[in-house]
């Protein structure tokens, strides 16, 4: 029977503590990758997966590969313990650092399998929407995934296009499912933009019925990056969506006229609110709530405050962490803590009158994508109210903790995991990720924590 064995737990191997982690990153991690990460949800095992296999392997080694055996200098349990390690971590171990006082966490996989998951929804029956952002949505049920018809097929999926954002909105008994994505132009495929759009779950036939779209962020543009594209609802009955300005900073971001490069509001059903902060020149309301910004991956409401916020890329160096305000202007691309990417200067400043400040800024860049707060869950109490925020760049999950508005404390958890795309909460206040795994299947898992 295999065994369980995660870093900082209290298991025994023969009779001492368990160092099967280290263990690993001293013998192993050199040429297959810290954490595991070689092994993970790996399906094309070279020299067999069983566990009678993987001991083989480390015990006696694989000369032609020029891998050494370890029955020599490990003990039986450890190679045993060793090989219950590895044989773990395609259903979902990763490694947990961080651990501190509060404890370490790890992954539980919930699905497997998938191309570049981007979007993660869950329905009222807990069950999981997941958006591949190649142009697919799955419905994801105890560890099967099931296609989900009556999406649009409309997608720019290249460059940084695709599917980008899945929410679901429940109300007067409807479930009603919102996707956004990289809309291809209907005249001209050259041109994309970004779109919303939302269609009825139908759970029986696994389908959007009559799905219609909402929002179209006007002008469109050649380029094929700096979409945005997520999704929050706050507890007034109002939809936020971010859109990326496209690559061309110098055009849509101070223009509230213009839809790439801002946060926008809209009613659920794509009506805008007249409270919204602009107006066009016949006195209608603009959808635009917020404007300045480059490409914000990141969007969520703070549960307490019901606060807007954001993170998102910079430029080389500068990612941030904003909090929108009606009217609000955060700068992007007159004022930015990075550079080019050729080294040039972008920008002398980091604050001007009237630019909201970031919160946080990263340097260097993590990539940051996903976001949300810890709130309720397993969670224990040191954590409560700390944001989470995924890393393309580095590949992990980052933890902030936070003294109001101010970070105090950053935390990086499962080191190595992967492109982590979205940081979902769920109703029961369980966090999930969804993970991308550069030439092999990206995952999506809970986050678990492990106290000490």
């Amino acid at each position: 029977m295999l065994l369980s064995l995660l870093l900082h737990s209290t298991a025994l191997i023969g009779g001492g503590p368990d160092r099967t982690a280290e263990l690993y990153a001293a013998h192993c991690a050199g040429c297959h990758g810290p954490g595991g990460r070689e092994f993970r949800n790996r399906t094309d095992w070279m020299y067999g997966g069983s566990a009678a296999e993987v001991r083989r392997s480390i015990a006696e080694g694989i000369a032609e590969e020029g891998m050494a055996g370890f029955a020599e200098v490990l003990t039986a349990d450890e190679v045993d313990a060793l090989t219950a390690w590895v044989m773990d971590v395609p259903g979902g171990f990763v490694e947990a650092i961080g651990a501190g006082d509060a404890g370490g966490v790890r992954l539980d996989t919930v699905v497997a399998g998938l191309e570049v998951p981007f979007g993660l929804a869950e329905l009222p029956d807990g069950s999981l929407l997941v958006m591949e952002r190649p142009g697919r949505l799955v419905h994801a049920v105890e560890g099967a995934m099931m296609p989900v018809e009556g999406a649009p097929r409309d997608v720019m999926a290249r460059g940084q296009g695709g599917f980008t954002d899945v929410a679901v909105w429940e109300e007067l008994g409807v479930v009603w499912v919102y996707l956004t994505w990289s809309k291809v132009h209907p005249e001209d495929d050259r041109l994309s933009t970004t779109a919303l759009g939302r269609g009825q779950w139908n759970a029986k036939a696994r389908r959007l019925d009559g799905f219609e779209e909402l929002f179209v962020a006007e002008p469109w543009s050649r380029n094929r990056h700096h979409y945005g594209g997520r999704i929050a609802f706050d507890g007034s009955g109002h939809l936020f969506l971010t859109v990326g300005d496209r690559g061309e900073e110098r055009r849509f971001p101070g223009d509230s006229a213009a839809g790439p490069g801002k946060v926008h509001r809209l009613l659920p059903d794509g009506r805008i609110p007249e409270d919204n902060p602009w107006k066009d020149a016949d006195s209608r309301p603009l959808s635009a709530y917020s404007l300045g910004h480059r490409n914000p991956q990141g969007l969520t409401i703070h549960p307490e405050t019901g606060a807007v916020w954001t993170h998102e890329h910079g430029p080389k160096g500068g990612d941030e962490i904003n909090l929108p305000v009606a009217g609000g202007d955060c700068g992007w691309p007159r004022t930015t803590y990075g550079r080019n990417y050729n080294g040039t200067e972008l920008s002398t400043f980091t604050t001007l009158p009237g630019v909201r400040t970031p919160l946080h800024y990263w340097l260097p860049s993590i990539g940051p994508c996903g976001m949300t707060f810890i709130e309720g869950g397993d969670w224990p109490e040191a954590r409560q109210g700390a944001l989470l925020v995924g890393s393309l760049r580095f590949e992990y999950l980052e933890l902030l903790k936070l003294d109001g508005e101010q970070v105090v404390e950053r935390e990086r958890l499962l080191n190595g995991v992967g492109r982590v795309r979205t940081v979902m909460r769920g109703q029961d206040g369980t966090i999930l990720i969804a993970v991308e795994r550069p030439g092999t299947a990206g995952f999506v898992a809970r986050v678990v924590p492990i106290t000490l």
